[in-house]
């Protein structure tokens, strides 16, 4: 994969996160780049999924590619560098705390699937609403079903919101809000 030249990455200091240094001016309002983090936040841990590459190495090759940019000679919005390393390396982090939450949903563990790319989806949506919390649930929930939608038809996105739901009512029932 060749390099943007209006792009670069590089690690912080810690070695923790990679950072994308963007010099392309940013497309797309900030609802929309934080869609569009989510959903390349799929796309990248489906990729660690399939693979079991390093997370940097996963990020770094996915913003280097020319899917984040274009699609089909259309730009893209640019997804939201910040939250899109937040959710890939949270998720990575809380690897097996996010598992043992998907099997624990009431009678959804029957129910989850085997599939990488609806367990990608089901593992951001989970990180977002148990551990981060930063962005009402609701909204969470309609942007994973929104990349449900464009990768599967109705019955995958009606599993992934229920199980994204009843998460979402486990948390709102143990903090009483």
């Amino acid at each position: 994969m060749s390099k943007k030249p209006s792009e670069n990455t590089s690690d912080n200091a810690s070695g923790n996160v990679i950072e994308p240094v963007r010099k392309a001016p940013k497309k797309g309002s900030k609802k929309a780049r934080r869609s569009a983090a989510r959903l390349n936040a799929v796309q990248i841990i489906y990729q660690t999924l399939l693979d079991h590459k390093d997370i940097k190495t996963v990020i770094r090759d996915h913003l280097e590619s020319d899917i984040v940019h274009s699609v089909d000679g259309e730009p893209m919005v640019t997804p939201d560098d910040e939250m899109l390393s937040h959710i890939t390396q949270g998720v990575v982090e809380k690897r097996a705390d996010i598992d043992q939450a998907l099997r624990n949903v009431k009678d959804a563990s029957k129910l989850l699937p085997t599939e990488k790319l609806l367990q990608a989806i089901l593992m951001c949506g989970c990180f977002e609403i148990v551990y981060d919390q930063k962005t009402d649930a609701p909204i969470v929930i309609a942007d994973y079903l929104n990349v449900t939608h464009a990768f599967y038809d109705k019955s995958e996105a009606k599993l992934v919101n229920g199980v994204l739901d009843k998460l979402y009512q486990t948390i709102k029932d143990e903090t009483g809000s």
